[in-house]
């Protein structure tokens, strides 16, 4: 490890693979491509059984064609590929979690882990496996979550530590997300301000051009943030000592924000990297069929919704009902009718309408 490598802040680079090969090595070509030096990537796949594992092996053993940009707009971000191998390792989850820890002889350490999780274990379980793994590692300063259906600009995590560490490591920092299919318009200033009547939130600098952020007031964008998107979400050792890791029981939708409810809480916040440009493809691994059929993506989204609401802000709980009531008539109108059925029988509190 050279000096400079050293004194860089350790980094756990975590990304979640169901299903998403294609995207995941993608976004990997340009992780490995980030100018800060001193980071290890983890990819936790959730047993997608479709041979997205050994892909993800043979992309780093330098075996398959060059990767190529779904994008051809983006193409500079991974292009020419970085040169391979690149030194990996395959763990069990039982494996991960009994790692020994990091010690200054780790010279041929691995800068890629992939991790069977050994089930479809969701957004925030898939991510506490990595997390633990760096955890255990003991060399940790921070963990970036990361979207396996993004890719970055070398300067992304750069920036996203040093606003970090300007906050004194305490809370969680976005980046810039760029639509990855229309570059002309931003998903998000690093997070969203949610709505509780509504139970639901609003991106911030949503489809706003992207070179607004160049004179936005970050103070402004940061005072109305509820929670960091999850698709690019750096976190501290110290927020993961005081607030601990993610909740589980969400599966899917709004572990972002219980998380960022705990933290803040605890005194921690959310904070804005602009610099830090990130491209997202949103939705990848979650796409909403059209069959008519209620979905397990509609469930969650509803039910946890409920959740959340009963867990944070009570008060506002029956507003949250009545407003997934209408919502319910509305998809009961447009023909959506599992959809409609489903939301009413959340909303009227229905025995089984929560069970996901």
């Amino acid at each position: 490890m050279s000096a400079e490598q050293s004194q860089a802040p350790r980094v756990y680079i975590v990304l979640v693979n169901w299903k998403g090969a294609t995207d995941t090595v993608e976004c990997l070509e340009t992780v490995f491509r980030l100018n800060q030096p001193n980071f290890e990537v983890v990819v936790c796949d959730n047993d997608s059984g479709d041979g997205s594992v050994e892909r993800i092996m043979a992309w780093a053993a330098g075996e398959g064609a060059e990767v190529q940009a779904q994008n051809p707009a983006l193409a500079h971000l991974l292009t020419p590929n970085i040169p391979k191998p690149i030194p990996a390792q395959l763990l069990s989850r039982e494996q991960a979690e009994t790692v020994a820890a990091a010690t200054t002889s780790d010279s041929q350490a691995p800068r890629l882990t992939v991790i069977r999780t050994g089930g479809n274990l969701g957004f925030a379980g898939g991510n506490n496996i990595g997390i633990r793994y760096a955890q255990r590692r003991g060399d940790m300063a921070y963990v970036w979550l990361l979207n396996n259906d993004t890719v970055v600009e070398p300067g992304a995590l750069t920036a996203l530590t040093a606003r970090a560490k300007a906050a004194d490591d305490r809370g969680m920092v976005g980046s810039t997300l760029v639509f990855y299919h229309r570059l002309d318009a931003l998903q998000a200033m690093g997070g969203a301000q949610l709505r509780p009547a509504r139970a639901l939130s609003a991106p911030l600098g949503f489809m706003a051009a992207p070179d607004t952020v160049r004179e936005i007031d970050v103070a402004a964008i940061e005072s109305r943030m509820s929670y960091v998107i999850g698709a690019s979400m750096l976190v501290s050792a110290r927020f993961l000592r005081e607030v601990g890791l993610m909740c589980e029981d969400y599966f899917l939708y709004f572990e972002e924000l219980d998380w960022a409810m705990r933290g803040k809480a605890l005194g921690h916040g959310c904070f804005y990297a602009p610099a830090s440009r990130v491209y997202h493809k949103v939705g990848a691994s979650t796409e909403r069929n059209r069959s008519g059929k209620l979905t397990a993506t509609t469930r969650y989204a509803y039910v946890n919704r409920l959740k959340f609401t009963q867990r944070f802000h009570r008060d506002q709980l029956t507003r949250v009902r009545g407003r997934i009531f209408l919502e319910g008539i509305k998809e009961c109108v447009k023909g959506n009718r599992a959809e409609g059925v489903f939301a009413l029988r959340l909303a009227l509190g229905s025995r089984g309408s929560s069970d996901v």
